[in-house]
């Protein structure tokens, strides 16, 4: 199998630690070549089955073929997509996709997901990271749990659309990373939120040296986060 590199452009989003869904693990047990930044770098998380990565060169155009792809579906939804570099963040929002206190998909977003997951399906030289967010409301007890099981229904949902298990990863981080303030409605509304972090994955230039080292799972988390329990209505 190629070596392959992860196109790993500096996220705006703040990083801390999660916990590891068994989404995760899923992706990361298979050790195959390790991915590497464009600079060489190990980027801490190892494919087995899954992309075998672009032809150098090709990113930015694959990359915003996608996007329009994404924009095209995704209008009217209420789902958001913006460009991070070579990167797609998607942004869905918590109150739409599920019920309060509830990591149950809605049925009524799941034609949403669908359309998310024929094209992520169709340009499946990516690496899809799920990320759960709450609001501030109830306890870290409560919202870092929630925010867990909801990062992983949405995971496991586009698992069942046919997007590969090696592709994906799933985390939760509870109210830890507001985009507004939580002391506003408004803001809690917005903080409530799933992100879906897309990054593509190149394959590395023939003859390239494979890092050394052991792998570690980082750099790879992207604020992906869910909505968490005890959020408002």
């Amino acid at each position: 199998m190629k070596a392959v590199m992860l196109v790993a452009v500096a996220a705006t989003l703040a990083l801390g630690g999660c916990a590891t869904s068994p989404v995760t693990r899923a992706a990361t047990s298979a050790v195959s070549d390790s991915l590497v930044r464009s600079d060489g770098r190990p980027v801490g998380l190892w494919l087995g089955p899954g992309p075998v990565g672009l032809p150098p060169g090709e990113t930015a155009g694959y990359m915003d073929r996608q996007e329009a792809g994404l924009r095209t579906e995704m209008e009217g939804t209420g789902v958001s997509v913006a460009r991070i570099g070579e990167r797609i963040l998607l942004t869905l929002p918590g109150n739409v996709t599920f019920n309060t206190n509830n990591a149950d998909i809605r049925s009524d977003f799941f034609p949403v997901l669908n359309s998310l997951a024929r094209v992520l399906d169709r340009y499946d030289q990516t690496l899809i990271e799920v990320t759960g967010h709450t609001d501030n409301t109830g306890s870290d007890k409560i919202n870092q749990p929630l925010s867990e099981r909801r990062a992983d229904s949405v995971a496991m949902y586009l698992r069942s659309q046919r997007i590969d298990n090696g592709r994906l990863s799933a985390h939760g981080r509870g109210s830890r990373y507001p985009v507004a303030s939580n002391d506003t409605a408004t803001g809690r509304e917005q903080n409530r939120r799933m992100e879906i972090l897309v990054s593509p994955v190149v394959a590395a230039p023939a003859g390239a040296d494979r890092p050394g080292g052991e792998p570690t799972e980082t750099d790879a988390e992207g604020g992906l986060t869910a909505g968490g329990a005890g959020d408002s209505p």
